[in-house]
């Protein structure tokens, strides 16, 4: 009999852990953050443009644009890029640039625009002219390709202090300094 209690009282104890632990666990939800996106100092990208497209992507379409050629996207005939014009965040850095800086801020107007649209993730998509044909772009697919970074914007996947993503352009590669967290907190 005491053995049964001693049991029932362990199980109890640990249902109510576990029930506690969902109390305090995270709530989803979007967050703003400060986005630097900035250019490596590489004379590969001296004289090049760069165009850097920051998109709030939603649930539903995230798979659109995990697939999309970037090779394609940035055609302008292609159509789709043009499609989604709204929701686009455009930063352009033309050849020769000294600011090879960007800053867009929390409050900035294209974050209402991403919430309105159901915005869970933040798509990076970079494009540098190029006039080498050895450089020309292998599409790859989601993140794999070096020219698109997929980030979360589920406050859930980022430590609660992070209130700013960094984005370098590099002459092969878009890298993300400011990463999410491994997983869901």
């Amino acid at each position: 009999m005491r053995s049964t209690k001693r049991v029932c009282g362990y199980l109890l104890g640990v249902v109510m852990v576990l029930s506690m632990a969902g109390c305090f666990s995270c709530k989803s939800k979007m967050k703003r953050f400060n986005i630097q996106v900035s250019l490596a100092q590489d004379p590969y990208l001296a004289d090049r443009e760069v165009t850097v497209d920051l998109v709030g992507v939603s649930r539903s379409d995230k798979e659109k644009w995990e697939t999309k050629s970037i090779n394609a996207y940035w055609i302008e005939e292609d159509g789709f890029r043009g499609s989604y014009d709204s929701i686009l965040y455009k930063i352009d850095f033309p050849p020769g640039t000294e600011d090879r800086e960007r800053f867009i801020g929390s409050k900035d107007d294209i974050w209402n625009t991403w919430e309105e649209n159901g915005a869970w993730h933040l798509f990076v998509l970079a494009y540098i002219a190029n006039t080498d044909d050895e450089d020309v772009h292998v599409d790859l697919p989601g993140a794999a390709d070096p020219w698109r970074a997929i980030l979360p914007l589920d406050q859930c996947w980022w430590d609660s202090g992070t209130n700013t993503i960094k984005i370098i352009v590099r002459p092969k590669v878009v890298s993300v300094l400011t990463s999410p967290l491994s997983e869901k907190r």
